[in-house]
């Protein structure tokens, strides 16, 4: 049921949205009609309407990035109103440049911006409305009593369900009974936070009997209590009658990550702890950013290695391009490719600097590092020796924002608590890259970073990160 809520509740909420931007959008072009600025009169809507293709898909996939589709979203609405502040300046942000792109100057900008705080305004509105009535309506349902639920579980456990209730208060529930499988019943009204009144009655429970004393719409049994005799037999009595029935599972608490259940057929559920990102859309968004991103990459490489190449080899004779061996995602080995940077005995000469290492652990980083090629060196403070790593991101070794991809010999020094960063593709900037240059002392350090990016990722981090590394590529601040 909880999922289906939700579906409803995001597919009422594009529908509200989709009409409060069009009726914006409508209500700022009336408002520049009849204004009539400077004399000149605006073409008929009918030749504005076109705008509106670029208005909602971009809003709504701004609004998704902000988490505005989600229930939860309005919980807190000093946290909401800022959200959708957000997402709707990123969304104008947005439709400027596609305009722009498309050269439409004869578009009002009057219109543009009037439509900005409108739809700030109005979508605050509608969803503070919506906060209102679902919060109006669950109070209806608990007044008549519309849903009720009788809850089987101990008292200790009972509190793990109630909470889910004072969470959601929109679900409308009431619970009508507690009882306990061992032999304790709680009778009379109970609500989301309360205990109600409790009469202790020594004796067998008998399901059926308990079920015929109240008017129940659902059981929910938190499944610690139960052996396979007593579920089976309140689902049996819950059959009977029609009643829905439901288990509310304890799992053990997890540090990181959070459980996700699917429906495999013939009654079996497969319970999942998921550490890293694993909804869909979200990923296929990131995995086609990636390919955008690489092929406009691959364009600046090409033009930057028509310049390098010839000056490098100038300064150290020998291939433009260098590549290694570096551990991806779940420790696969992958090849990866930069512009070279150094002189080509490298290699051979990093035993000799390993003892002047200024990052603790398992990684090497040197400032001042004497193998470094002065072409090399200019290259490495504007990152554009990253530049053939596209092609990694293309051919899906890689992701423009992740860990950074480690060395084999690194990860055969790694403790337990290092392969998290394994867990997701490496990237070609991440938190490390942007926050670690200086500040970070120790290879911990680097974990912490990438381990904080693979549980709070999401694509508006994603392009948070991006936007703050094309930021040092133009400061030129690199190592």
């Amino acid at each position: 049921m909880l999922r289906r809520i939700e579906r409803l509740f995001i597919e009422i909420t594009l529908l509200a949205d989709s009409a409060t931007l069009v009726i914006s959008f409508a209500l700022a072009y009336w408002l520049r009609a009849n204004l009539n600025f400077y004399g000149y009169v605006l073409p008929p809507f009918k030749h504005y309407v076109w705008v509106l293709s670029f208005i909602l898909p971009t809003f709504i996939a701004w609004l998704t990035v902000f988490g505005l589709y989600r229930s939860d979203s309005l919980r807190q609405p000093l946290r909401l109103i800022g959200s959708i502040a957000k997402a709707c300046l990123m969304g104008i942000l947005t439709l400027l440049s596609l305009l722009y792109m498309t050269k439409n100057a004869f578009l009002s900008r009057f219109v543009v911006d009037t439509f900005a705080l409108i739809s700030v305004a109005a979508l605050t509105f509608e969803r503070l409305a919506m906060r209102a009535l679902l919060n109006q309506r669950a109070l209806q349902r608990r007044k008549r009593r519309r849903w009720e639920v009788l809850l089987v579980a101990e008292p200790h456990d009972a509190e793990a369900y109630l909470s889910l209730l004072r969470a959601n208060p929109h679900w409308g529930v009431e619970v009508a009974a507690i009882v306990s499988p061992t032999q304790r019943v709680a009778l009379g009204s109970v609500a989301a936070g309360g205990r109600g009144s409790e009469r202790l009655i020594r004796r067998s429970v008998d399901w059926r009997q308990v079920l015929d004393n109240h008017v129940i719409d659902e059981v929910v049994t938190v499944s610690q209590w139960s052996s396979t005799g007593q579920l089976l037999d309140l689902q049996e009595a819950c059959t009977e009658r029609g009643l829905i029935f439901r288990m509310l599972v304890m799992m053990p608490r997890s540090r990181i990550g959070r459980y996700n259940v699917d429906d495999v057929g013939g009654g079996k559920y497969l319970i999942s702890l998921e550490t890293v990102p694993q909804d869909i859309g979200p990923l296929a968004m990131k995995r086609a950013m990636d390919v955008a991103g690489s092929l406009v990459g691959l364009l600046v490489c090409g033009i930057v290695y028509l310049w390098y190449a010839r000056r490098l080899r100038r300064e150290s004779p020998g291939p433009a391009f260098f590549k290694q061996e570096r551990v991806g995602r779940n420790g696969r080995i992958f090849t990866v490719y930069k512009f070279r940077t150094m002189s080509l005995d490298a290699e051979q000469r990093l035993p000799q600097l390993l003892s002047r290492n200024e990052v603790n652990g398992l990684m090497f980083k040197m400032e001042n590092d004497p193998r470094i090629v002065p072409c090399g060196r200019s290259l490495r403070r504007t990152h554009l020796d990253e530049l053939p790593q596209f092609w990694n991101v293309l051919k899906g070794d890689m992701s423009i924002v992740g860990p950074r991809p480690p060395l084999a010999r690194e990860v055969a020094d790694y403790d337990c608590h290092h392969y998290r960063r394994l867990s997701m593709k490496p990237g070609l900037t991440g938190l490390f890259q942007i926050n670690g240059h200086g500040a970070v002392e120790d290879f911990d350090g680097v974990v912490e970073l990438d381990c904080a990016y693979i549980d709070n990722w999401s694509l508006r981090l994603d392009l948070e990160l991006i936007f703050k590394t094309l930021l040092k590529v133009i400061r030129a601040d690199g190592l």
